[in-house]
């Protein structure tokens, strides 16, 4: 033992010393021992259940089902109320495994394997919280052949009436700078949807991470493929990190409607072009829908889904004198085109009625030209795109009240500066696409001299504001390869 002497022999520095490495060495057995336990409590676990699965495998081979559960029950309060599960399932293990953390006087505690049945009690989902891995451990069935390792924070389930969904990541690096309620194409092309979703994709729902349903509009969807093409409206498209939906389905008595405020309130038409009758209908709450005339080619293969295709001869479609374009003071056009052949002087889109009318997109043999009248003043610019036979481009123009610019295939082309005024419309004049009017000549059947476009036509947007260059870019590269946006996650039942 020291005595009282010794002990004065330290000074004060050397007793401040000696207290700092003690504490020290008390924090790193404190976390030592804090680290290794909560990896031993998380190798049981997992160890635990795997027991489990060989257990309720056996049963299901017996039985042709799971021991019933319709809402999530704690094993261990299940055991202690010798309850349906451990009735059921004492002849095949001697004791229920539980958690190491398990309390018996908390038996809402995470700490605890929980335990529920689906699909007519042919299909399992069980979990366990995992200190370490801040995850939980879920197996699913059917034949516990499919393990999935979940986050902890996972989004809650939206609606329990619908039975499946998928966490579909929406990559950040494909924005460059945020974008506010844009219009995402999404495609799927899926087995557990096709096998689940009800028919014509009624059932189908997207939510956002805090568990808000999106307004959507599906393209289409077969039932018999899984193939999906749909649209949705995302409040913020972060260019800093992922984006988080999920993909709800598998609800049989939903009948889900398409909403048109997908587009936002700067869309005067949207045309998918995709109908197999009746007219050509407009997404936007505007219903500026077109109608058909000559002999059309309806569920052409577009570049989205199916779209139009236009003889060369007298095939277009007419939209009338919409009083939404009555005037403009900004403009953007988008539209997917495909030439069959190389021409000269055929109308793409615009107002007839005048050769001078509001706009004019015009296809020709070396350009595609936008002609636009701006208070009276004509002007044109082009895309330098040459015409080219069965490619897809995609053709932007903007009027932003000083400037118009072209855009080929998501990169700017051309800008006319000091153009000011508004875009007017005169009496008379109608909107078309497939054509613009100039005089013609067929004679008997024989084409002798058409401005009717040969080609395919696809996805036809006009908004009444200038999209700037990162949404443009985003739409194009959107549109064009929609699979390189998302990740999509494993299933998910409930």
């Amino acid at each position: 033992m020291f005595k009282k002497e010794q002990f004065k022999k330290f000074s004060l520095v050397e007793v401040s010393i000696y207290a700092t490495i003690i504490v020290f060495l008390l924090i790193v057995v404190l976390l030592f021992f804090r680290g290794i336990y909560p990896e031993r409590r998380d190798r049981e676990r997992i160890q635990e259940l795997a027991i489990l699965e060989r257990v309720l495998n056996t049963y299901f081979r017996d039985h042709g089902e799971y021991p019933e559960m319709k809402e999530w029950e704690c094993l261990g309060k299940d055991q202690m109320e010798n309850g349906t599960f451990s009735q059921r399932i004492r002849d095949y293990v001697p004791e229920i495994p539980q958690d190491p953390l398990f309390n018996p006087e908390k038996l809402d505690s995470k700490f605890c394997y929980w335990y529920k049945t689906t699909q007519e009690n042919r299909e399992y989902k069980i979990y366990a919280f995992l200190e370490r891995g801040k995850e939980i451990y879920q197996i699913y069935s059917p034949d516990g052949k499919w393990i999935y390792t979940g986050q902890l924070d996972e989004v809650f389930w939206f609606d329990s009436n619908w039975k499946f969904r998928k966490k579909i990541v929406i990559d950040h690096t494909k924005i460059d700078n945020d974008l506010n309620n844009f219009p995402l194409l999404l495609y799927l092309k899926d087995d557990d949807v096709k096998e689940h979703a009800a028919r014509k994709g009624r059932d189908i729902i997207f939510i956002d991470s805090d568990g808000k349903k999106l307004k959507r509009e599906i393209e289409n969807y077969n039932s018999l493929t899984g193939e999906l093409f749909a649209w949705l409206k995302i409040p913020l498209l972060s260019s800093v990190e992922d984006t988080e939906i999920y993909i709800y389905y598998g609800n049989p008595q939903a009948v889900e409607i398409d909403d048109k405020d997908v587009w936002d309130e700067n869309f005067l038409m949207v045309h998918h072009l995709n109908e197999t009758l009746g007219e050509s209908l407009d997404s936007t709450p505007n219903v500026i829908d077109g109608k058909l005339y000559g002999d059309l080619e309806r569920e052409s293969l577009g570049k989205i889904d199916k779209c139009y295709g236009f003889d060369g001869i007298d095939d277009f479609v007419n939209f009338g004198n919409p009083n939404v374009f009555s005037k403009i003071e900004n403009l953007t056009i988008e539209i997917w085109v495909l030439s069959k052949q190389i021409q000269e002087d055929r109308g793409i889109l615009g107002w007839e009625g005048t050769e001078y009318g509001p706009w004019q997109i015009i296809i020709k043999k070396q350009n595609v030209l936008f002609q636009v009248n701006v208070s009276g003043d004509i002007y044109k610019l082009t895309t330098r795109m040459l015409s080219q036979e069965n490619e897809w481009n995609h053709l932007t123009f903007v009027y932003d009240g000083e400037n118009l610019i072209s855009y080929l295939n998501g990169e700017r082309k051309e800008i006319k500066d000091k153009v000011t005024g508004s875009l007017q419309k005169t009496r008379g004049e109608f909107l078309e696409i497939g054509r613009y009017l100039k005089e013609s000549w067929i004679i008997e059947g024989q084409v002798f001299k058409t401005h009717s476009f040969n080609g395919l036509i696809d996805e036809v947007r006009i908004s009444d504001k200038a999209r700037d260059s990162v949404w443009i870019k985003t739409s194009f590269e959107n549109q064009n390869y929609p699979s390189s946006f998302i990740k999509v996650n494993q299933q998910e039942l409930y």
